[in-house]
């Protein structure tokens, strides 16, 4: 059965708490999950067929189970201000906590298990790291004095990020509309129908919340080909962050981004089609398997005036990002320096003015010859005070911030009266992360299995048009 519908939506996200079987393994209370049409159990995973009630797919469960002999050299540390659980060798011991700066850890013996399957190293050492940082710094604007200082940088740590990468066996099942770009029909519009199975290996999705979902977007890609089998020695001098969010608990971005691709899936499989337009997806998801990886970042918090700010390199490729405050104070003496340079213009003018009132008195009596002679400079120094006011929001922080914001209410008023669909966007955009991540992710070529040589069932329908341009012109 396929998971969205034939409109090109996703059906609903909601899931349904309601007790409907019991599970055919564990025997534990199932639900009914929406978003995958299945009945899923959180005792094992399992994820059913709601009719058949045949195993679908499975969901590992990890890291439940009390630790073993593989983790007796591990110790656990607990933010005690934040909540953060973090994991590293028993040589290590952190001083703080990398995500919100709070120096009150609870060292203990680790309370469940931690065995992630693979993990990449370290390329990038702790030197290079605080190098990048002031890099970056360096080309900001108006930076804090302290972000430089050896207290700040000295708190830059080395994090073992958690990460679930999914693989999956999907069923490619549309109807679209495409041009034939060979053949006897070159050129020409034709309604297609698409069938064929084709797997998708490593799409990331984050399942630690220490670490803005952004931000880790915004150093990646990681280079997934040097992932190694976990070894504990590798968390010496570092830490590695729990994760907080299972494979289970985000089926619906999993979902919505199997949706995405499955949209994309024809451009890559219909090779003699191109402009390919698709009308109905009734593609499904036949297994989903997920490994959990550990993936390297140093990291930095720096609070400013009450304000934590967080920044990250990436531990395997050196790209580094992050959001850096503006220093008030250094804000303020370059206020006060444009507003000097600003002003001197007009002081020079007004002291020349003075000079000729003073040293060439007999000139004001002849008003027609002062006028011809200093009229120009005259309109300066009555024009400039309207200049200075003009000009203040460039350097007038919050008189520029007003007036953002009413440009910003001049905009949003015209959109009242929008179509019900642009409500509803407007309506959701507070929640944009999960739209940006989809947005934003590599294509479906990114993830796709090349060893796949089998053919895709392709059967023209019937000529729309005889041009991909003439197909859009008819469907306006």
């Amino acid at each position: 059965m396929a998971l969205w519908d034939s409109e090109n939506t996703i059906g609903s996200f909601a899931q349904t708490d309601k007790i409907d079987h019991r599970c055919p393994r564990c025997g534990t209370n199932v639900y009914h999950d929406e978003i995958l049409d299945k009945l899923v159990c959180r005792h094992c995973g399992g994820a059913f067929d709601k009719d058949t009630r045949e195993l679908s797919y499975s969901f590992e469960l990890r890291d439940n189970e009390d630790p073993g002999l593989p983790e007796k050299k591990l110790r656990e540390y607990m933010c005690k201000t934040c909540g953060t659980a973090v994991v590293t060798h028993e040589t290590t011991s952190p001083d703080h906590c990398a995500f919100c700066g709070g120096e009150d850890l609870n060292k203990q013996e680790l309370t469940r298990q931690f065995r992630p399957d693979a993990y990449i190293p370290f390329k990038i050492s702790r030197e290079e790291a605080i190098q990048s940082f002031k890099e970056f710094a360096a080309g900001k604007k108006e930076v804090p004095k302290s972000f430089n200082t050896e207290a700040t940088l000295s708190k830059v740590t080395g994090i073992f990020v958690p990460f679930w990468l999914i693989d999956t066996d999907n069923h490619l099942k549309i109807k679209a509309g495409a041009t034939r770009i060979n053949g006897e029909n070159e050129g020409k519009r034709f309604d297609i129908e698409v069938e064929h199975d084709y797997k998708l290996t490593g799409i990331p999705f984050d399942g630690g919340k220490g670490v803005d979902d952004t931000l880790m977007e915004a150093i990646e890609p990681y280079d997934y080909n040097e992932l190694k089998p976990f070894d504990p020695i590798c968390l010496k001098d570092y830490l590695a962050e729990r994760f907080d969010i299972k494979p289970l608990d985000m089926t619906e971005r999993i979902i919505k981004r199997l949706y995405k691709y499955s949209n994309q899936a024809p451009s890559y499989i219909c090779k003699d089609y191109q402009d390919i337009d698709v009308k109905k997806n009734d593609s499904s998801v036949n297994d989903i398997r997920q490994r959990y990886v550990l993936l390297p970042m140093w990291y930095l918090t720096y609070e400013y005036e009450g304000i934590k700010y967080s920044f990250a390199v990436n531990g395997q490729t050196g790209e580094v990002d992050g959001e850096m405050p503006v220093a008030k104070e250094r804000g303020k003496r370059k206020q006060r320096i444009v507003k000097l340079l600003m002003a001197a213009p007009f002081i020079l003018l007004l002291l020349w003015m003075l000079s000729i009132v003073i040293f060439h008195r007999d000139e004001l009596f002849n008003t027609f010859e002062f006028i011809r002679k200093y009229g120009f400079f005259i309109l300066l120094l009555l024009a400039y005070p309207f200049f200075y006011c003009g000009t203040r929001m460039w350097y007038h922080p919050e008189e520029a911030k007003e007036l953002r914001r009413g440009v910003k209410e001049r905009i949003t008023e015209g959109l009242d009266n929008l179509p019900d669909v642009a409500d509803k966007v407007i309506a959701n955009a507070g929640n944009t992360a999960l739209e940006r991540q989809m947005d934003d992710a590599p294509d479906i070529g990114t993830y796709m299995d090349k060893t796949n040589n089998t053919q895709p069932r392709i059967t023209e329908m019937q000529l729309t048009a005889k041009t991909y341009v003439d197909s859009k012109r008819d469907a306006r």
